[in-house]
C-alpha cells in the first residue's frame, strides 16, 4: 500500500489516526487565522466608524480643484499615523499632519488609485488563501510579496502620466510621509485592514529602488503570466505519489514471473502451476499470451 496513506490511516488512540489529528489541527488553525480576521474586520470597521464621527470630512476636489476621477471622501483625523484606505470603504484617511500641496497631491492620487484598482478584493483573497494555507510557511511570504506588487503597481500607475521631475518629486513624496509617519505613530496598525502609502522602511526602500531602476516600462509577456497562473493552479491538481500494489485489488492474483509450468492432468484440465510448485488454479484459456512461454507436462 502506499506508505503515505499507511501513515495517515495509522491508528495513534483506539479509532483515531494520523490523518483524523492533523485535520483537527488544521481546523483549529484555520478557526484561529479566522477569528484573528473577524476582530482585525471588526476592529476596521470601529475605527473607521469613529474617525466619521470625530474628523473633519472633505472630499478630493476640496484639495485638488482639477482633479478628474471619483470624489471620494477624505477624512482628515488624529487617529491615523499614515494616508491610508481601509479595506472596503470608499474613502481616503488623513492624519492631522501639515503636508505641502505636492505631497497631498501625491498621498490623494495614491490612495485614490487604491480605489479605483479594487486591491482590497485582491488583498481579501489573499487573506482567504492564508486562513486555510496557515500551515505553509511561503504562504506569508506570498502574502508580503502580493502587497509589495499592489503597492509598486500604484506607483507605477500614479507616476505613468509624470515627467521624470514629477516623477522625483513623487519619490520625495514617499520619504517625507515615511519620516511624518514615524514621528506619528500613534495606533497598531498592523491589526488593521489597510493599505498605506506607507507600510515599514524596508518596503518603502525597494519602491523606490524599483522605481529609479525603471523597472515599470517592463511588463511580464502575458503567456509567460498565463504559465505561472496554470503552474499555480495546477500545483493542487496533481498529486506525485510513489508506484505501489493495491494489495486489495490485486488479492489472488499472481505475477507473471512466477509462473513455473502448466500441468495436464489425465482427466483433460490443464492447471497453473506456480515455481514453488503450488497448483494456483485451472486454466480455462490456454491461449492466453501469458502463458504461451510455459512448458506442457502431463501427469
Amino acid at each position: 500500500m502506499n506508505p503515505i496513506i499507511t501513515f495517515f490511516r495509522l491508528k495513534v488512540i483506539k479509532e483515531i489516526t494520523v490523518f483524523n489529528i492533523l485535520t483537527i489541527i488544521w481546523i483549529i488553525g484555520c478557526m484561529h487565522k479566522l477569528r484573528q480576521l473577524y476582530c482585525q474586520i471588526k476592529q476596521t470597521n470601529y475605527l473607521f466608524e469613529h474617525i466619521k464621527k470625530s474628523s473633519n470630512q472633505m472630499k478630493i476636489s476640496d484639495f485638488l480643484p482639477n482633479y478628474i476621477g471619483k470624489d471620494y471622501p477624505v477624512f482628515l483625523t488624529n487617529l491615523v499615523p499614515s494616508p491610508m484606505v481601509l479595506l472596503f470603504k470608499k474613502a481616503i484617511l488623513v492624519p492631522n499632519i501639515k503636508y505641502t500641496e505636492i505631497e497631498i497631491s501625491n498621498i490623494l492620487h495614491h490612495e485614490a488609485t487604491h480605489l479605483n484598482q479594487c486591491d482590497a478584493l485582491i488583498k481579501r483573497f489573499i487573506q482567504i488563501l492564508v486562513i486555510l494555507y496557515w500551515w505553509f510557511p511561503l504562504i506569508y511570504v506570498l502574502e508580503k510579496q502580493i502587497n509589495l506588487f499592489l503597492e509598486m503597481r500604484i506607483d507605477s500607475k500614479v507616476s505613468k502620466k509624470m515627467t521624470k521631475k514629477e516623477s522625483l518629486i513623487y519619490l520625495k513624496t514617499l520619504l517625507s510621509v515615511k519620516s511624518k509617519t514615524l514621528e506619528n505613530n500613534i495606533f497598531p496598525f498592523s491589526q488593521i485592514s489597510s493599505f498605506t502609502i506607507f507600510e515599514n522602511k524596508n518596503i518603502v526602500k525597494f519602491r523606490i529602488e524599483y522605481f529609479l531602476e525603471g523597472n515599470f516600462k517592463y511588463k511580464t509577456k502575458k503567456p509567460i503570466l498565463f504559465l505561472l497562473f496554470i503552474l499555480l493552479i495546477s500545483t493542487n491538481l496533481v498529486i506525485f505519489e510513489p508506484s505501489y500494489n493495491n494489495e486489495p485489488f490485486l488479492e489472488g492474483t499472481y505475477e507473471a514471473d512466477s509462473f513455473g509450468h502448466i500441468l495436464h492432468k489425465k482427466d483433460g484440465t490443464f492447471w497453473l502451476v506456480l515455481n514453488d510448485g503450488t497448483i494456483s488454479g485451472e486454466i480455462t484459456n490456454l491461449k492466453d499470451s501469458s502463458l504461451s512461454n510455459l512448458k506442457i507436462i502431463e501427469e
